[in-house]
């Protein structure tokens, strides 16, 4: 094939893959999740006061439902906060950027391996269709924007290793480090990816470009590493989601009547099955990508054609990668998995969301294996190619089409609509009551207060001002808390927001309904409720 034609398919290749991430980004995933609305929020009130949530100036590290952020995604959001509307739309734009750019980036990491333009092709494609790469980049995930600086700081090492460049050294250095900020993978990742390449650099005498990469990433890396020391002793940084600290293992390892062999055995064999769900065929191409409570309707990290190729790949990819670049990318690939294998909660897709590049190279190698083999005769590969197209359409269906439909719950949908109509009759009441719960029996706990903050553009001051207490969350006209109806002050000049799970008790006289929210799927989620004219107790009892 000609280099024009390869040319053509690469531009459309982008083209399909920037649709994929960018079209109905407002409502596919139907609306913004627990971890994006603290990301969203953090930026909008950053960028008007400097100061997060929780009033820390210009944080290293974001703190959020009992864990902190890595800042990056914030930073990178908080400008476009002061052009754009409060919206998921803005929120996710960031990432979804970030993955087209990846997908480019990918492609010349692939170039530069193997220096075959089919395998760059079949690269840029896989990356462009990748479901578990079109679903982190269509949400604000801090992941997926540090894929992007990863992916670029190892095609700046390969330069590296490859003429031992300043040039390249320092854009593998700065563009690694920029990964580290953002996301907390790369905290262990960049350092050991580092190592590798020293190694190899070492070997060839460039030993003053290595020192000066490493004293640069020191340099760089130093606000993050300073703060990570100085908050060694909290319950609040990555730590808190380590193996180590899961119950059972927690206490073999407290335990002083097991032996230090016994310790390490529980240990290691943890991390080591860990280590091996990550590379689970069923997990990667029939059941990873976790749409859906059930993984009976969850497609895979990739489609499931792709399976033999990753087999194959497996075998061939020492024939296609050049020699001094092959135990690198084993390196790559071995390394990849290690670090979201060390944390609690079983695979989990976005922790292991550096993987994606180098399976996506295999894949891409197995394929033109595939595609060339003279044993393969025309008919096989066009099957291949219909089986590759049900299985995308089926992916696009359950992704665009499902998902919007029955994950309503997932995203706390209801509170957006609830923040556009409170911002249309705000000046109607003096306090607006918000239970924070819902779900079918009041089982979650959502963050109400993020997303009335966010998308009624509220004064960030406001909640700078917040009172936490016991009782509940106080900020502006808002009262956040678990509403139980024997005891709930009831007034006429005050609005209740409701889960359908929670509804005020018939014997509460004139509690009108002024507005239900339905999701998706027909099922009314909350209602908001008002005191209607006739004179009400102040406190009803007896209910």
């Amino acid at each position: 094939m000609s280099n024009k034609r390869l040319l053509l398919l690469a531009l459309i290749t982008v083209f399909v893959g920037g649709l994929l991430r960018l079209v109905a980004l407002n409502k596919v995933p139907l609306d913004l999740s627990n971890d994006e609305i603290s990301i969203a929020y953090d930026a909008y009130s950053v960028a008007r006061t400097g100061r997060d949530e929780h009033n820390h100036f210009l944080p290293i590290s974001f703190q959020s439902h009992n864990t902190y952020k890595a800042p990056l995604y914030a930073y990178i959001l908080a400008p476009l906060t002061l052009f754009l509307t409060n919206t998921a739309q803005t929120a996710r734009l960031p990432s979804a950027i970030a993955g087209i750019l990846t997908i480019l980036v990918v492609s010349k990491i692939a170039y530069i391996l193997t220096k075959n333009k089919y395998i760059t092709l079949f690269s840029l494609l896989f990356m462009a269709l990748s479901p578990w790469h079109i679903y982190t980049s269509r949400m604000a995930l801090e992941a997926n924007l540090a894929l992007l600086f990863l992916s670029a700081s190892i095609l700046g090492l390969l330069k590296t290793i490859e003429n031992a460049d300043w040039k390249w050294g320092t854009v593998g250095v700065v563009s690694g480090v920029m990964s580290m900020y953002g996301y907390h993978t790369e905290w262990a990742l960049f350092p050991m990816i580092m190592l590798g390449v020293g190694l190899v650099i070492w070997s060839k005498n460039k030993r003053k470009v290595y020192l000066f990469m490493v004293i640069l990433a020191l340099v760089l890396a130093f606000p993050l590493i300073h703060d990570f020391i100085s908050e060694l002793g909290t319950h609040a940084r990555a730590n808190t989601e380590m193996i180590w600290d899961h119950p059972t293992i927690a206490e073999v390892l407290k335990n002083s009547t097991f032996s230090l062999v016994t310790k390490i055995e529980v240990l290691g064999n943890a991390i080591i099955n860990n280590y091996f769900d990550y590379l689970s065929l069923s997990y990667l191409f029939f059941n990873g990508l976790s749409l859906f409570a059930s993984n009976v309707f969850n497609p895979g990290l990739f489609l499931a054609p792709l399976l033999p190729m990753f087999i194959v790949g497996m075998f061939k990819i020492n024939n296609y990668v050049e020699k001094k670049y092959v135990r690198f990318f084993w390196f790559w690939f071995m390394a990849s998995p290690l670090i979201p294998a060390l944390t609690l909660g079983g695979t989990n897709m976005v922790r292991n969301l550096v993987s994606v590049v180098p399976y996506t190279i295999l894949v891409a190698v197995g394929t033109v294996f595939f595609w060339k083999s003279p044993i393969i005769k025309d008919w096989g590969r066009i099957v291949w190619v219909i089986l590759m197209v049900i299985y995308f359409g089926s992916f696009g269906i359950t992704y665009y089409y499902h998902l919007p439909i029955h994950d309503g719950v997932g995203v706390q949908e209801g509170y957006r609509q609830i923040s556009v109509w409170i911002q249309n009759n705000y000046q109607k009441y003096h306090e607006i009551v918000v239970d924070p719960r819902f779900g079918e029996a009041n089982q979650l706990q959502g963050v109400p207060h993020l997303y009335l903050a966010y998308f009624t553009h509220l004064d960030p001051k406001k909640i700078l001002e917040r009172r936490d207490t016991n009782y509940g969350l106080f900020f502006d006209k808002y009262t956040i808390h678990n509403i139980d109806w024997k005891n709930e002050t009831i007034s006429k000049n005050n609005l209740y927001v409701v889960p359908v799970s929670n509804l005020p008790p018939t014997s509460i006289k004139n509690m009108e309904v002024v507005k239900s929210f339905y999701l998706p799927d027909g099922k009314e989620q909350f209602r908001l409720y008002v005191v209607g004219t006739q004179k009400l107790p102040h406190i009803i009892e007896g209910v």
